[in-house]
């Protein structure tokens, strides 16, 4: 017996995973009939394909006929992308819920496969393109393999039933075991010649014995101007080079006048070795990598019962139409009930999902292989033309944006230079001398692990308004001196300018911010900030502000000095509470609020190791 379904087990759902005939048998059992509209999409392309060919339609159609449903879907052969319905069904669920299986594996497979050839055949151009897959898979199915392998592109299969169905003419040269019984490949050709109808174009193997080219040229000086082509099915142990090989036999038949004879190449070829061939080659066979190409992932899932919204967790719900630019080929996935203008491009948007089945009958002409194949054709040209175009503008915009990329990283680094450089140093290391008469070390601002945690954004605002939009720095803003498009510039510049030193040292910009919320890290910082140019960083009073003054700051971390002084000593000083002749410090009066004396006099006590009192 032959382990095959027949057209009726499938159509009556035999073919069913066992789970949906339970699912129909409870959903029945319990009296929830309700109507659900599912969809098919795919989220993701099988190995490196960025787009794919949708067939299987007209077996979906012969599938779902008949039922009480409706279904709308893409054209056979339309070009699709990930995350794009392709198929929506509607109706009461348990009158559809048993084809899922059956209706994926339709899909799924021919979908696949007509994508690979699709693949092949803009790899081939305008070279002959051949199904010989057809040995590759079940008998049961080479039909429906070699249907899809010439909708997506090839211009011929080679199994007879398929080519009937096809309406087309079976396409093939002569086996190896042809050549083997004649001992001889010339006369092989020969006996093809005087016995096939003149129709069928001669082809001759010219792998089974001898070194190809000698074989070529004896096969073209017997079959004169008959020969249409050889063909180099050479297998892997002996192919070394195939592209040499068939650049040899070029050569030789040209030098010999065959210039018309073609080159037909077979045996282990897939689309990248047909883009390495296409120099010498004028036509291949393909097999395993269409007849077995992988299949496309499709899902189908409810996304409305009821009318209401609804879909599982990862899935979008609700009824959708998928619209597509008659121009520039842009997609756009909209709910169903809203219409879209036109493209940005300016071309109209065509709607992709149509009406396949209403209430059991098929209402559109379903379309022969041959117009499938030059839809499929069309749109490949189309999107190959695009890319060209794209691949132009790109050249020349990446030109342009070089040029102002140029000009940007100058204007930048003129800007960082007048204002920043003076304590982040020429290099951006932190090492200006500002910094160096400070003894306050600026960022590094060439460190990447550093920079890369901060936003363009934060960046401006650091630089134009320091502290005042982050209290955690001790760095004063730019203020009016550099404007946001400035700002911008100087980012733009450092961002060139930052280097992988490798693992960030120290905590990063939003721990520092966290740690500020401390009351003892914010004393620090408006310690530094506002103290130690005169009292020292360490508080010794020897700030790089004390060097020119007449008496000398007090020194901070002495601690019998500061065992005579309490916060609220302290507090008095720095808001200027004390007499004019006992105060030699600075009002900072508003500047400084009351909650920041008391953590700046927390922190200065620390200094000295004296508790807080």
């Amino acid at each position: 017996m032959f382990h095959i379904a027949t057209e009726e087990e499938i159509k009556s759902g035999k073919t069913t995973d066992i789970y949906f005939d339970r699912t129909v048998k409870i959903l029945k059992a319990k009296g929830i009939i309700k109507k659900a509209k599912a969809e098919v999409r795919l989220k993701g392309f099988p190995q490196d394909w960025e787009w794919g060919i949708l067939a299987g339609i007209e077996e979906i159609a012969e599938l779902l006929k008949g039922l009480p449903v409706d279904v709308y879907c893409m054209d056979e052969g339309t070009v699709f992308n990930k995350y794009q319905p392709v198929l929506v069904i509607d109706g009461l669920y348990p009158d559809y819920c048993v084809y899922e299986t059956a209706l994926l594996g339709f899909l799924c497979q021919a979908s696949g496969i007509a994508t690979k050839a699709a693949r092949c055949k803009r790899a081939a151009g305008d070279r002959l393109l051949i199904s010989f897959g057809a040995r590759r898979m079940h008998p049961a199915i080479t039909p429906m393999v070699e249907r899809n392998a010439f909708i997506g592109g090839c211009d011929g299969v080679s199994a007879i039933k398929s080519a009937e169905l096809l309406r087309e003419d079976p396409s093939g040269t002569i086996p190896h075991a042809l050549v083997l019984m004649f001992g001889d490949s010339a006369e092989a050709v020969k006996a093809f010649n005087e016995v096939i109808e003149p129709k069928v174009k001669r082809v001759c193997l010219v792998d089974t014995f001898c070194d190809e080219k000698f074989e070529s040229i004896k096969a073209a000086e017997v079959m004169g101007d008959k020969l249409f082509g050889v063909r180099i099915d050479t297998p892997g142990s002996r192919r070394g080079d195939l592209l040499e090989i068939c650049r040899e036999v070029r050569w030789e038949l040209d030098y010999r006048g065959y210039k018309n004879v073609k080159i037909i190449v077979s045996g282990g070829i897939n689309e990248s070795e047909i883009e390495r061939l296409n120099e010498v080659v004028d036509g291949y066979g393909v097999g395993t990598a269409i007849s077995g190409a992988s299949t496309i992932d499709f899902s189908f899932d409810i996304m409305e019962i009821e009318g209401k919204p609804i879909a599982k967790r990862g899935k979008k719900s609700g009824s959708k139409q998928v619209y597509r630019c008659k121009s520039c080929f842009n997609y756009t996935v909209a709910p169903r009930h809203e219409k879209i203008g036109k493209c940005n491009c300016g071309g109209e948007n065509e709607s992709l999902l149509k009406p396949l089945i209403k209430n059991g009958k098929v209402v559109r002409t379903l379309p022969k292989p041959q117009d499938i194949r030059k839809y499929v054709l069309e749109q490949i040209r189309k999107m190959t033309i695009l890319l060209c175009i794209i691949a132009v503008l790109s050249i020349f915009t990446s030109q342009y944006t070089k040029a102002q990329d140029d000009e940007r990283i100058k204007k930048g680094k003129e800007a960082y230079e007048k204002f920043c450089s003076v304590c982040h140093g020429e290099t951006g290391t932190g090492d200006g001398t500002g910094a160096v008469i400070s003894g306050i070390l600026p960022r590094d601002l060439t460190d990447k692990a550093y920079m890369s945690l901060l936003s363009d954004e934060e960046i401006v605002k650091i630089i134009r308004y320091g502290e005042d939009a982050f209290p955690h720095l001790q760095k004063p803003g730019q203020g009016r001196k550099i404007s946001e498009s400035k700002g911008l510039d100087i980012v733009y510049y450092l961002r060139t300018i930052a280097i992988d030193k490798g693992p960030l040292k120290g905590p990063s910009p939003q721990e520092r911010a966290k740690r500020f919320e401390e009351p003892m890290e914010r004393g620090r910082i408006y310690y530094l900030r506002y103290c130690s140019p005169c009292h020292g960083i360490s508080g010794d009073g020897k700030g790089w502000a004390a060097r020119g003054l007449v008496g000398k700051p007090a020194a901070l971390n002495d601690p019998v000095l500061m065992s005579k002084f309490t916060k609220q000593d302290i507090l008095a000083h720095v808001k200027g509470l004390k007499k004019k002749e006992d105060r030699r410090m600075p009002i900072f009066g508003r500047a400084i609020t009351n909650d920041m004396v008391n953590v700046i006099a927390s922190y200065v006590k620390s200094l000295s190791a004296i508790s807080d009192r």
